[in-house]
């Protein structure tokens, strides 16, 4: 909801998450919080949440958690508490942000997000998930992610790790071998039948 509204206001709500939360289960207020903190440290811009994708070639289809707009970087500001402040850098490209304190430019990359509340997120099967969402986001409307992200969010605190997809094909490859030993398990087929054995007659 929080999300969904964003996008139609095309900015960021003026309501704080957690009071889109229904309920008093506090892992959902840590949830939210910790989703929160990941978009603020990450300047994410929402596109679209909860989208079903579905790949006609593969035959298979699924929800993927959202498409994001994110500045990623690995250099921390120079100001005292290592957080930069990212403002528009160019006129001509609204994608390309600069620091307002070190001047360190970085331009938003087009993530694919899977928000995940496991207790780890480093699992070679969300791997495979990630790459099938891709493979089908790109089959239905040719829109090629610049990366995947996989962001677990902590059930007790805002606290948030994320995970990026390193290779798209080789997991998007054995996504394809997992799905045909699945498929041919359940197929309803026989896998084995016994045959006819003879009879040994000892002679002595």
């Amino acid at each position: 909801d929080y999300l969904l509204d964003w996008m139609e206001r095309k900015e960021r709500p003026s309501k704080e998450i957690i009071e889109y939360i229904k309920g008093e289960d506090h892992r959902l207020w840590a949830i939210a919080r910790s989703a929160d903190l990941f978009m603020r440290d990450y300047y994410a811009i929402p596109i679209a949440s909860e989208q079903f994708v579905a790949s006609v070639k593969y035959k298979y289809a699924g929800t993927l958690d959202g498409l994001m707009f994110v500045i990623i970087t690995k250099v921390k500001c120079s100001t005292d508490d290592n957080r930069h402040v990212f403002m528009h850098a160019s006129t001509k490209d609204p994608l390309k942000m600069r620091c307002f304190h070190c001047g360190l430019e970085e331009t938003y990359q087009f993530a694919l997000i899977d928000w995940k509340t496991s207790n780890s997120i480093d699992k070679a099967e969300y791997a495979m998930q990630v790459s099938a969402y891709w493979q089908a986001l790109v089959e239905m409307t040719k829109l090629k992610p610049s990366t995947a992200l996989i962001i677990r969010l902590d059930k007790n605190q805002a606290k948030y790790e994320v995970r990026k997809l390193v290779n798209y094909k080789t997991a998007f490859k054995a996504f394809l071998f997992i799905a045909a030993v699945y498929d041919w398990l359940n197929d309803g087929e026989k896998k084995l039948e016994p045959i006819m054995q003879k009879d040994i007659i000892s002679l002595i």
